[in-house]
């Protein structure tokens, strides 16, 4: 038989054997979840692996009519580039480097298509994508005789643009970009119009009272968040089946940290109520961002406001599907008609 100091030496044993377990258990549960966090931050700030999450998930991708449709609209927006006789213009995005810490200094470039009028519409494009697709837009302003202006969006184009911080740096990159070309001057119109997290910025944009909102007379947004951390947990369980304890906390300190962004308090909802800019949205019943979302910043608006919505639509054609409906051009019309009474 044991005796009793043996007995002792074998519970302590275990004992302290437990206690191991759990704390090399916690450590590779926490090192296993910041590495998811890693992932994700790495997939949609620096967009890492990116087309890899796209080629694993069908709501990215397009069937075969929207890619022919696409292609379609490619073609008649290289069609309308090559008369419309553009400028490439830079401009010095300072706003966002002295406001936030960790910021850089940026020379972004865009494009000018200047027709003489006292209208300027200025395209944003979406995440993870070009001016190639902000030219769809053009053609649908241009003929309505309205000068456009086309930038690039941080986190796109060159080694500098290293991260996409999904609206908010962007939407002070906007406000340089309106004031080097002087688009709010009051005698002058200004239109944004925006995908995805072009719209998030022009909305930012809009929203921001220590910027007087850019001078933005009206906002054309397609597929918004409502709120960045809405957002982010929506992405964390339809993109990488992750939650958001241990993983989603990890991810906004490291947002912090690189960014300067508090997730929490980037709001688009929750200050759209004070907003009196009009404003068309446009979205569908998808998954990628969803469109619910763009529905709640719809709901809570406070100016004059028009609402596309395609239950059938997705996130690759949503442009695409309203603009042959016809409910686009009817809501943007609505509201040009109220801002030039």
């Amino acid at each position: 038989m044991l005796d009793r100091g043996e007995t002792k030496k074998e519970k302590r044993f275990f004992v302290i054997f437990a206690v191991a377990v759990v704390i090399v258990g916690a450590i590779l549960l926490f090192w296993g979840q910041h590495n998811g966090a890693m992932h994700v931050f790495d997939a949609a700030c620096l967009r890492y692996d990116l087309q890899k999450i796209r080629d694993d998930d069908a709501d990215w991708q397009m069937t075969e009519e929207e890619a022919v449709r696409r292609a379609e609209l490619l073609s008649e927006a290289a069609e309308w580039k090559a008369g419309a006789g553009g400028e490439k213009r830079a401009f010095s995005a300072v706003t966002a480097s002295t406001a936030v810490e960790g910021a850089p200094l940026l020379e972004i470039a865009y494009d000018v298509y200047d027709q003489g009028s006292d209208t300027t519409v200025v395209i944003l494009h979406g995440y993870d994508e070009s001016t190639e697709e902000s030219e769809i837009f053009a053609p649908y302003w241009w003929d309505r005789g309205f000068n456009v202006v086309i930038p690039e969006l941080r986190g796109h184009r060159g080694e500098e643009m290293e991260a996409t911080t999904f609206g908010v740096w962007e939407s002070l990159d906007l406000y340089d970009l309106i004031c080097a070309e002087k688009l709010d001057d009051p005698d002058k119109t200004l239109i944004v119009c925006g995908r995805s997290i072009g719209g998030d910025a022009a909305l930012l944009l809009a929203e921001n009272k220590d910027l007087g909102g850019g001078g933005i007379d009206m906002l054309v947004v397609e597929t918004v968040y409502s709120d960045l951390k809405t957002y982010e947990l929506h992405c964390l369980r339809h993109e990488f089946n992750l939650g958001n304890l241990f993983v989603g906390e990890m991810l906004d300190t490291l947002v912090r940290r690189a960014f300067g962004i508090v997730t929490t308090e980037v709001d688009i909802r929750a200050r759209a109520v004070l907003t009196d800019v009009p404003a068309v949205f446009v979205a569908a019943d998808e998954k990628v961002v969803g469109g619910e979302l763009t529905k709640l910043v719809y709901e809570a608006w406070g100016g004059e406001k028009e609402l596309v919505w395609l239950p059938d639509g997705r996130y690759p054609s949503v442009y695409a599907s309203a603009l042959d409906s016809g409910e686009y051009d009817a809501a943007v019309s609505a509201i040009l008609n109220k801002i030039t009474e």
